[in-house]
């Protein structure tokens, strides 16, 4: 079905502004393993941690790459796209990049892009911040960009125990001052619990100073060494998920499918290479 430009914007400007910025601002985390585990993210060590949690990066001491793409509720207009890298410095940190691309045909786009740098202090504890720019484009309404940040740590208190925290913009600034509308500051702790070295539990709660708040839970399970299976489950709204990952030597493959109960489904599709030991 064709719609008009001014329709098309307003229906999915609307859509958009309603999951993203004035429903707390949650951002979506990268990568189709993220998505898998019901969009948690705060406790996995991955390159990912370029645009998720950069305290991630800390534990990666290889050079690695990604790509993702998904459609948000198989709608064909609109698409998210992301790239990260991570970079090992010997013995001293590892740095990050990060590329986050919402785009809604020639109606709207949003970029969120820039570094993280992240270090691991002793075998339990690991710190990083990222910092960027948030790009908005508006067809017909003009466009902005901000800064962005976010600072995060993953600590292991016992033996298989993780926890982990991020705050994204703490330093929130204004996007529009008719609506108020500002880069949304969100607090994000969770934890994992290694069952064994084939099974990893993780659950954390994503929260905005206004009080809202979401819950997500992940399991993420080794069928083979080269094969994960995983599933997830979110809370207000509730959405479900299910994912599943190949590995060949260096490469992998991640693909999600995720169910909003309102919106529908949501692919994830992410392939990455690792220079692993």
């Amino acid at each position: 079905m064709y719609f008009g430009h001014m329709k098309l914007s307003a229906l999915f400007l609307a859509l958009l502004f309603s999951l993203n910025l004035k429903a707390g601002g949650e951002l979506l985390p990268s990568g189709a393993r993220a998505m898998g585990l019901g969009g948690a993210y705060s406790v996995l060590t991955d390159h990912w941690g370029a645009l998720n949690n950069p305290a991630s990066l800390g534990s990666v001491n290889y050079f690695a790459i990604g790509a993702s793409a998904s459609r948000p509720f198989g709608i064909s207009q609109l698409n998210l796209s992301a790239a990260a890298v991570a970079i090992p410095i010997k013995n001293l940190a590892t740095l990050g990049l990060g590329l986050q691309n919402t785009s809604l045909a020639n109606a709207y786009q949003q970029i969120r892009a820039g570094g993280a740098i992240s270090r691991q202090f002793g075998e339990n504890f690991s710190a990083g911040a990222h910092f960027g720019i948030h790009h908005f484009n508006y067809a017909n309404y003009g466009q902005s960009t901000f800064f962005s940040s976010a600072f995060g740590f993953i600590f292991k208190p016992i033996n298989k125990v993780r926890m982990g925290a991020v705050v994204h913009n703490p330093f929130s600034k204004t996007i529009s001052a008719f609506e108020d509308e500002r880069l949304p500051m969100r607090f994000v702790s969770g934890f994992g619990y290694e069952f064994s070295d084939s099974l990893l539990l993780v659950a954390e709660l994503n929260m905005s100073l206004d009080g809202d708040y979401r819950l997500h839970s992940g399991i993420e399970y080794l069928i083979t060494k080269n094969i994960a299976f995983r599933a997830g489950f979110a809370t207000r709204p509730v959405e479900t998920s299910l994912g599943i990952s190949i590995k060949r030597k260096y490469f992998a493959l991640n693909f999600s499918l995720g169910y909003h109960s309102r919106l529908g489904a949501t692919p994830h599709l992410s392939f990455n290479y690792a220079q692993t030991p």
